[in-house]
């Protein structure tokens, strides 16, 4: 075996080589290298602390090829951190010096470790972190409630076939399905039921629908009422966006709704509400964005008051053609809108239409749909669920740490400026869904917080569901230690 040293130097971590030692027999010509080891052994990073009296091991998962390290104290006397490692025999790290720098805002960095035994290399994943109050949600230890065709989950949900469920809704309760299936068909479900495996229909009051391309197209759950909404058509023919108000919506889905359409004064009477964007707060207040259908595409935003008075309509400007799926969600009662569709890159966009950043298409995939922006216990997180396109094939629910950033803006660019490796959703669940839906992919993601008697964020609750693919919750506690 060989032992190396490698030294950290200042606040940027330069990590250099100081030292070899080894055992090393001279090859005969043509000699089989079958045998040319590439693990490493062990790591140690030693003089840590603010005393410079400890030493770290670094965990090493041989299958996964990842190396694991306690967080590093910021107290720390970084130009005195050294690291020890052992590799094979006869193997060397392809470089004598790393550099990492940590960039405003982070507080954690990745470094691949390359262990070379020619003509065979071993890579290692290695993080190094700093050790902060925790913050945010503890990923290491979800808990999974799956009616997708993941099959660590339960069946597939019944009523995501033929394309009939396109939307659905959550709120920690419940999950609101908008369905079509065997008619008009929208019901409720218990999360709670769900969390043991069992489906018990809870249907909704469907008086007075019927107009519309469709009866139902979407639906929302929010601050405990509930909405569903038709997909319009030809207005001229009474076809209007039409609203269904369940106000408490626990007491009072099985009874009729409170009707309110749109009739599309002052706007080009079309197709909308393939997907809505339901910006309202708990008293109902705010708006609902969609994008028309068949282009040439316009924005349509819809203010709203009290969850049943149309107080006003206008149409955006379009920045880029994107297709009937669009999502255009508010970051709380900020003014910041994220923008996705299913093809173009995201962006954030303010509540008239101009856009106030893009990104370029490679760090967030052009996949990602119905993006929406969390915070919890402190951090601030990116939900969004990717839609199977050619050459991006699976159904993916993923969550993206953009905490650092006096506002999304400044979050995103800050993320976007980390190396490659850093890029990566913090959590990620597959719906093992690679199907292609036609136009009809409709992504819909929510989020809940479960607070503790003290009024505390406790669980952080996420929710995804797409056309054909199926619906999954996630739930993660708060981060409350590391485990060091």
């Amino acid at each position: 075996m060989k032992t190396i040293n490698y030294i950290l130097k200042s606040c940027v971590l330069l990590l250099t080589v100081s030292s070899i030692v080894a055992c090393k027999d001279k090859l005969p010509e043509g000699i089989d290298s079958s045998d040319k080891y590439t693990e490493l052994k062990s790591i140690k990073l030693l003089n840590a602390g603010e005393n410079g009296d400890l030493v770290l091991e670094g965990v090493i998962d041989q299958d996964k090829k990842l190396v694991t390290f306690p967080r590093i104290d910021p107290l720390t006397d970084f130009s005195a951190l050294k690291f020890e490692a052992v590799v094979s025999d006869g193997a060397v790290l392809e470089q004598n010096t790393y550099s990492i720098q940590f960039g405003e805002g982070q507080t954690e960095r990745s470094i691949v470790f390359k262990v070379v035994n020619s003509p065979r290399t071993g890579e290692y994943l290695s993080k190094i972190a700093l050790k902060l109050p925790p913050i945010g949600a503890e990923f290491s230890t979800p808990s999974i409630y799956d009616f997708t065709n993941n099959p660590i989950g339960n069946p597939l949900y019944p009523t995501y076939v033929g394309q009939l469920t396109r939307s659905a809704g959550f709120d920690g309760k419940h999950v609101l399905v908008v369905s079509r299936q065997g008619g008009t068909n929208p019901h409720l479900l218990k999360v709670s039921d769900l969390k043991q495996g069992i489906i018990n229909k809870m249907d909704v009051n469907t008086t007075g629908m019927g107009v519309g391309t469709f009866a139902i197209e979407t639906g929302a759950l929010i601050g405990g009422d509930m909405i569903v909404t038709n997909l319009s058509g030809s207005w001229a023919f009474g076809h209007t966006l039409s609203m269904y108000y369940y106000e408490d919506y626990e007491t009072n889905y099985n009874k009729p709704p409170i009707k309110t359409s749109f009739n599309g004064d002052g706007v080009t009477q079309t197709r909308f509400g393939d997907n809505l964007s339901y910006n309202l707060d708990e008293n109902g207040n705010g708006n609902i964005i969609s994008i028309n259908n068949p282009s040439p595409a316009v924005i349509l935003r819809v203010s709203v008051s009290n969850f049943t008075q149309i107080t006003g309509a206008k149409l955006l400007p379009m920045p880029q053609y994107t297709t009937l799926n669009m999502s255009y969600n508010r970051v709380g009662r900020t003014g910041e809108y994220i923008m996705t569709s299913y093809d173009i890159a995201m962006r954030v966009m303010d509540s008239e239409g101009s856009i106030l950043y893009t990104d370029n298409g490679t760090v967030f995939p052009a996949n990602l749909s119905d993006a929406r922006v969390l915070t919890f216990n402190g951090a601030r997180y990116l939900l969004a669920l990717s839609v199977p396109r050619t050459g991006l094939l699976n159904t993916t629910l993923c969550l993206y740490d953009i905490t650092p950033g006096k506002n999304v803006v400044e979050a995103l660019e800050f993320f976007a400026k980390k190396d490659p490796i850093d890029r990566h959703p913090i959590f990620e669940h597959s719906f093992d869904y690679t199907g292609n839906s036609g136009g009809a992919q409709i992504a819909r993601t929510a989020w809940n917080i479960i607070k503790d008697d003290e009024g505390n964020d406790s669980i952080l609750q996420i929710f995804g569901s797409l056309t054909d693919a199926g619906f999954a919750i996630v739930e993660f506690p708060k981060n409350v230690q590391y485990e060091d």
